[in-house]
């Protein structure tokens, strides 16, 4: 159950079983921010970090811990990219348009 806001409410009822149609350009979108991205980002934080605490003396840790930080980094890279997400929603949703379809 979701909440609509239409200029044409009156064409909806509350319970009404409706159809939700978005264009392929933000459906992609939604794919990129949701999946891609985040994707990447962890892929490459545990890349980076894996790397450094192998050649970085300052950053050395031992062989069985090494794979467990770079996962718990990678995780933890999340944070700031949702955060992101989260403080450019209202930009994102001026992009984001749905349309409501009747089911008959």
């Amino acid at each position: 159950m979701v909440d609509v806001w239409t200029k044409e409410y009156e064409k909806y009822m509350v319970g009404q079983e409706v159809m939700v149609e978005i264009t392929g350009k933000i459906g992609a979108m939604a794919v990129v921010l949701g999946f891609v991205v985040p994707t990447i980002l962890v892929l490459l934080t545990v890349i980076a970090s894996l790397y450094a605490m192998e050649n970085v003396p300052e950053l050395y840790v031992a062989e069985p811990n090494c794979q467990a930080y770079a996962a718990l980094l990678g995780l933890l890279a999340l944070i700031p990219y949702y955060l992101l997400l989260y403080a450019f929603r209202a930009a994102i949703k001026q992009k984001v348009t749905f349309r409501l379809l009747t089911v008959d």
